[in-house]
């Protein structure tokens, strides 16, 4: 049995909730919801799964919109850096 993360979302046609499963990151059965998910959990399911709602017979996929982080290296030794 292999081990995921859920991402859960309501089926906006009828508010049926909607279970998304990821195999990215830790995957530690954690559970998110559509709009609270870790950047790789996101990446990993972008226009990738489709569900059908069980009750309406509406297909979706999630889309996500991940920002790029761009972390930078400070010099701490370099006093003019200090604040």
């Amino acid at each position: 049995m292999g081990v995921f993360d859920t991402v859960y979302a309501k089926c906006p046609n009828c508010g049926e909730p909607l279970e998304f499963q990821s195999k990215a990151g830790e995957c530690d059965l954690k559970k998110y919801h559509h709009t609270s998910v870790p950047a790789e959990i996101a990446q990993d399911l972008h226009d990738y799964s489709e569900i059908v709602c069980g009750t309406c017979w509406s297909t979706y996929k999630l889309k996500a919109d991940v920002q790029r982080v761009c972390m930078t290296l400070q010099d701490i030794n370099d006093k003019n850096d200090w604040d």
